[in-house]
């Protein structure tokens, strides 16, 4: 027997304080986003750097491809570059949510590349504009959903 994952889209109708939280929420995985994209490109350009003076890839430095990776990247990074994450009592599941979703961008481009992908092929991902809307994705297990 095969399990069923079903996904829900819930609207929502926020008072203005909730608004300004989930808008807060949204703002976050942006910017985590964009922080994985960012250290991405670092790290691929260092490897082109170390390629040029003839470094063996196996010495090169290695590319945070991975959501667990680049989950750890952040918890490295958020206490000095995004002091306001902690500050303003954020959700820690935006992130990791965030991670998994570049991730898998960036699973999808390769996959596309190597001819494993269907459809269309994808180009690099590209860094979410502050214009793109105010929407997030969660994933939270059913048992810690109650009822009010």
């Amino acid at each position: 027997m095969t399990a069923v994952r079903q996904g829900y889209r819930i609207e929502l109708a926020p008072t203005p304080e909730q608004g300004a939280r989930l808008a807060q929420h949204a703002g976050l995985s942006r910017v985590v986003e964009n922080f994985c994209l960012e250290k991405v490109k670092a790290a691929l350009a260092q490897r082109d750097a170390e390629k040029s003076y003839g470094i063996p890839d196996e010495l090169q430095t290695p590319v945070p491809w991975s959501a667990p990776a680049l989950e750890r990247l952040w918890r490295a990074a958020h206490p000095q570059l995004f002091p306001w994450f902690t500050d303003e009592g954020l959700s820690s599941r935006v992130p990791k949510e965030a991670c998994r979703l570049r991730a898998v961008g960036f699973k999808n481009f390769f996959d596309s590349r190597g001819g494993r992908r269907k459809g269309r092929k994808l180009g690099f991902p590209n860094a979410t504009p502050a214009t793109s809307g105010n929407s997030y994705t969660t994933s939270v297990d059913a048992t810690e959903w109650r009822a009010v």
